[in-house]
C-alpha cells in the first residue's frame, strides 16, 4: 500500500538511445559545418560559420540534457499534486479521477471542484495549456501513466490514497 506521507516524484522513463543518437547527429553536423566554414569560400564559408554556431548550440543543449537528467512531471505529496508547470492542487480541491484513453495511452483525468480558482492561479503559457487541455479532455489535469513507468491502476492508487488521507 502506498504511504500517503511519502513525497513521490515521477519523471518520464529515460530513453537512452534517443538522446545519444541526437548527440551523435549534432556532432556530425557540427563537424560538417566546421569543415564547410574552413574550406568554403564566400557564401559557403558564411553558411558554414552559421551552421557551426547552431550545431554547436545543439551539441551543448543535448549534452546538458543528458547530464542534468529529467525533471519530475508529477509530484505527489501530503499538500497535493503538482503536474508539470501547473500550480499545486490541494487534495481537497480534487473532485474526481477517472481513467481515459488519450490516443493509445491510458491516462488519469483529474477534475477539480473549482475550475475558475485553479485557472486564476495559473499564469503565462501554462494557462493556455490548461485551457486547451480542458477543451480537449474536460479536465485541466491529464496525467498519462505509461511514460511514468506506471499502470493506470498504480497511478490512481497513489493519488487516491493521498486524497483519502489529506482530502477533506
Amino acid at each position: 500500500m502506498a504511504d500517503p506521507y511519502e513525497v513521490k516524484r515521477y519523471a518520464p522513463r529515460r530513453l537512452r538511445l534517443r538522446p545519444l543518437v541526437s548527440l551523435a547527429l549534432a556532432v556530425v553536423v557540427l563537424v560538417a559545418a566546421c569543415w564547410a566554414a574552413v574550406t568554403g569560400d564566400g557564401a559557403g564559408r558564411v553558411l558554414g560559420i552559421v551552421a557551426s554556431v547552431v550545431a554547436g548550440l545543439g551539441v551543448v543543449l543535448v549534452a546538458a540534457a543528458l547530464v542534468v537528467g529529467r525533471r519530475p512531471v508529477l509530484v505527489l505529496e501530503p499538500a497535493g499534486l503538482t503536474s508539470r508547470g501547473l500550480p499545486r492542487v490541494g487534495w481537497d480541491e480534487v473532485s474526481e479521477m477517472r481513467a481515459v484513453g488519450v490516443g493509445r495511452q491510458p491516462a488519469l483525468l483529474v477534475t477539480l471542484r473549482d475550475d475558475e480558482a485553479f485557472l486564476a492561479r495559473t499564469s503565462g503559457v501554462w494557462r493556455g495549456v490548461a485551457e486547451a487541455t480542458m477543451r480537449a479532455s474536460g479536465a485541466f489535469i491529464v496525467i498519462p501513466a505509461a511514460p511514468l513507468g506506471l499502470t493506470i491502476e498504480e497511478l490512481a492508487t497513489e493519488i487516491h490514497v493521498r486524497q483519502q488521507e489529506f482530502g477533506g
